[in-house]
């Protein structure tokens, strides 16, 4: 705040607010922006980008293991509820993925009439007008509610900062409900998301702290805090007082303390969980840590004593195992950094406006560290990242000039400010754009044609009387796009081993209904024709060993039947039985 406010002299403090936008900015913003998440969808509808979105998809509608409910494993009841409850007044109607493509849209046109509404140079607002179309098309393709959540949780913060940060708000207008609502769903859908998008635009509040201190002002900030804090404390109790999920938030997170981050060497292992082999510990990151007897919540408190979070050889090992990743991150970084140069020499921004955007690009360098310091090289954490500081940098056209205005902001912009580097800004975010698309959607949307879903559906149908274990291969099955999948519905005696589940009613009704229990749960695998999994070799040999050092007995896996390859063609999908040697 002192180095800001150092450069900040008196004739830079706030401007009258700005007036709303016309109704006919709205329009057209919010008509871009739908016609792009509606042609995308017309012409490829997308598929999810991670496993966790299909099953937030079958909690959302009570369907996975026919357990109906207004919970899910990773949203917070603010979003849950309201979606299980239009599924069931209208269960016909996709509502969780037109939820998030839904928040897409509206997110991106709230923006969109932030930049163009913007007192800034034309050229600057078409180059701000396009980076922000490649960017909605890049969160529409590669579809995650992981980054939804950051797009309309930064979304609701940046009309709050149009608001509050730089003037002395009067009244109460409908935008102001526009971007509380999006800052409570996209909060809701993801907390960690929410949280990760409101540091990238800390430096906004440095500066209303510095320049404009008013009541006001202040009374929005506490108020996208509160709305957080409640909603998440909303979550917890929810979580805490419905029957079934009291023991879910507390195990879940004691358990992805430990499968979620580096593994852990066995050494330190030992000295903790002695009771734990090799074996054992290798489940635990193969998610195949269903057995209650061997992985319970003491056992995973234990261990994360020893799990290193953040640490400077993981992210070093993780940045040579994967250097065009590393290559691409930092790429996103040059683009941010380079739009940050564009915005402060088109609107000519004094030091103290400069250093805000430019902190901007080195908060999102501090995000990407600490992604790399938990290996977490994941483009659905990258990408969300990415977008959501260029949603801040959008504030930065808002930063009043001097009063009285400077002569030089009034001067059109030369031919390279104008119009070169414009255009190769454009292009610039095109690439990131054709780079996601070859490497991460085109892939994605292969695999919808992969024979292996087609073998897997018909081997569950032809042997009904069979519980099949996926052991953290379900999205074999669970192949289909946005809206297929949401009329799927889960085959009875299809399982799925790999993931927090466990710790939820749906897996209390399998269960009951099988006569199971989840102590010693993978022992009923052993010379059982009717249990078997659907697993890579190296999955079945593990899951063997397991249950040779559990039983007492020499277990062996036996092939039953190849489902065929995964997309990339490197590996093999079989079915298996365990049988003692």
């Amino acid at each position: 705040m002192a180095e800001i406010g150092k450069h900040v002299k008196p004739v830079e403090r706030a401007q009258d607010e700005p007036a709303a936008a016309s109704a006919r900015t709205v329009a057209a913003c919010l008509a871009v922006s739908v016609a792009i998440v509606a042609l995308i969808c017309l012409v490829q509808v997308p598929k999810y980008a991670m496993p966790d979105d299909f099953m937030q998809d079958l909690y959302a509608r009570g369907a996975y293991l026919d357990t109906p409910g207004f919970l899910m494993l990773y949203s917070l009841v603010g979003f849950s509820a309201p979606i299980s409850w239009l599924y069931a007044l209208l269960p016909a109607v996709p509502w969780y993925p037109v939820a998030l493509l839904g928040l897409i849209a509206i997110s991106f046109a709230a923006v969109g009439v932030t930049a163009v509404s913007a007192r800034v140079p034309a050229p600057l607002k078409v180059f701000l007008a396009g980076a922000l179309a490649l960017c909605e098309v890049m969160a529409t393709v590669y579809l995650t509610y992981t980054i939804v959540a950051f797009i309309a949780c930064a979304a609701g913060v940046v009309l709050v900062l149009r608001r509050a940060a730089f003037c002395r708000p009067q009244g109460f207008r409908a935008s102001d409900v526009l971007a509380f609502a999006l800052i409570v769903e996209g909060f809701s859908l993801r907390p960690e998301s929410g949280a990760a998008a409101l540091v990238l635009f800390v430096p906004f509040l440095v500066w209303a702290l510095a320049c404009n201190r008013n009541a006001r002002m202040m009374a929005f900030a506490v108020g996208v805090v509160a709305a957080m804090g409640l909603s998440y404390a909303a979550g917890q109790v929810a979580w805490r007082i419905t029957p079934g999920w009291e023991e879910f938030q507390q195990t879940f997170k004691a358990a992805q303390a430990v499968a979620d981050y580096p593994v852990v060497d066995y050494e330190d292992v030992q000295q903790v969980a002695p009771e734990l082999s090799q074996t054992d510990v290798d489940m635990i990151y193969e998610f195949i840590f269903v057995d209650a007897d061997t992985y319970s919540l003491e056992t995973f408190q234990a261990l994360d004593g020893v799990v290193e979070g953040y640490g400077l050889a993981t992210m070093l090992a993780g940045m040579v195992a994967r250097v065009s990743f590393t290559a691409f991150a930092f790429g996103l970084l040059v683009v941010l950094a380079a739009t940050a140069g564009f915005i402060c020499a088109a609107r000519r921004l004094p030091a103290g406006a400069c250093a805000v955007a430019w902190a901007i690009p080195a908060l999102a360098l501090a995000e990407f560290l600490l992604i790399f310091l938990r290996a977490r090289l994941k483009i659905h954490v990258f990408l969300p990242v990415f977008i959501v500081a260029l949603f801040a940098l959008v504030v930065c056209c808002l930063i009043p000039a001097r009063r009285g205005g400077d002569p030089r902001a009034e001067r059109p912009l030369g031919v390279f400010l104008g119009r070169v580097v414009p255009a190769a800004g454009v292009l610039a975010y095109a690439a990131v754009l054709g780079l996601l698309w070859v490497t991460y959607v085109r892939p994605l949307q292969a695999s919808l044609g992969n024979e292996l879903t087609a073998n897997t559906e018909a081997y569950l149908a032809s042997h009904e009387d069979q519980l099949v274990l996926f052991t953290n291969t379900q999205g074999i099955v669970m192949n289909d796009d946005i809206f297929s999948f949401d009329a799927w519905r889960q085959p009875d005696n299809a399982v799925f081993i790999g993931g927090y589940e466990y710790y939820t009613p749906s897996w209390e009704t399998f269960l009951t209904r099988e006569g199971l229990t989840r102590d010693g749960f993978l022992l009923n695998l052993i010379d059982n024709d009717d249990m078997v999994t659907a697993s890579y070799p190296e999955q079945a040999e593990l899951i063997a060993t397991y249950l040779s050092e559990h039983s007492g007995q020499a277990v062996e896996a036996e092939r039953v039947e190849t489902l065929g390859e995964t997309t990339s063609g490197d590996e093999d999908v079989c079915i298996w039985r365990y049988r003692t040697a």
